[in-house]
């Protein structure tokens, strides 16, 4: 029998459906505050562009450009929306400039999602009694990214979840993209979760994000090069 046919058994410590619940309450309510803060954030920052006067404009914009940089890193953060102000306020040289700060961005977003212990991760799943997430986490992290998903794939709902993991680069560029994905963390948060998976290859990754976010800037500038 193979080391990952069976996985260690948890035994349930007589909580209720309630108390799980309970316990999950105050991670969900954390979770909407950070997306309204998010979203204050996102309105606030718009309200401060414009109008702009043309004396500060390169350090206003300079400024903009830092703050979209760690918006990009943190999750529940507005930072797409940011990003599509600076990419009509710059200039061609501006636009791929950000666009080599995003990929970076997302970049430091995985590895650190990469570096949380494992541990934190399983004790915060079985404080909400997640016992069968606990269970599919390796506590050393000694699984490489192929025997990970194996052990997925064996564990999961047979209905979407395998289909999601065999593609899960191609819903991990088409989830960046989508209009309201601050939900689910924003950008920074979903690479930040990629990371903390373990499913997800880095130099794979990194040649996901460079083609999931080129769309926007190369039609950008394909833009400002016929406007002359």
């Amino acid at each position: 029998m193979s080391s990952n046919s069976m996985l260690p058994s948890s035994i349930d410590d007589g909580q209720t459906t309630t108390d799980r619940k309970f316990r999950l309450t105050p991670l969900v309510l954390f979770v909407l505050l950070l997306c309204a803060i998010g979203i204050w954030s996102n309105q606030y920052l718009h309200s401060l562009i414009w109008p702009i006067s043309n004396e500060s404009t390169q350090l206003f914009i300079g400024i903009l450009v830092l703050i979209y940089l760690v918006c990009m890193i943190l999750p529940f953060m507005p930072a797409i929306e940011l990003g599509v102000v600076l990419l009509a306020m710059l200039d061609i040289q501006g636009v791929i400039l950000l666009y080599g700060i995003t990929v970076i961005a997302l970049s430091i977003s995985y590895t650190i999602g990469r570096l949380i212990p494992v541990q934190v991760l399983k004790r915060l799943f079985q404080y909400l009694h997640f016992y069968k997430a606990s269970d599919l986490l390796s506590p050393g992290g000694e699984r490489d990214e192929k025997e990970q998903i194996n052990l997925f794939l064996e564990h999961a709902p047979k209905r979407f979840i395998p289909f999601l993991l065999r593609h899960r680069y191609w819903v991990f560029g088409v989830v960046i993209n989508t209009p309201g994905n601050i939900i689910l963390g924003g950008a920074g948060g979903i690479a930040m979760m990629s990371g903390v998976s373990h499913l997800f290859n880095f130099k794979t990754f990194v040649f996901t994000v460079l083609v999931a976010v080129s769309p926007l800037p190369l039609f950008v500038i394909s833009m400002k090069l016929l406007a002359g």
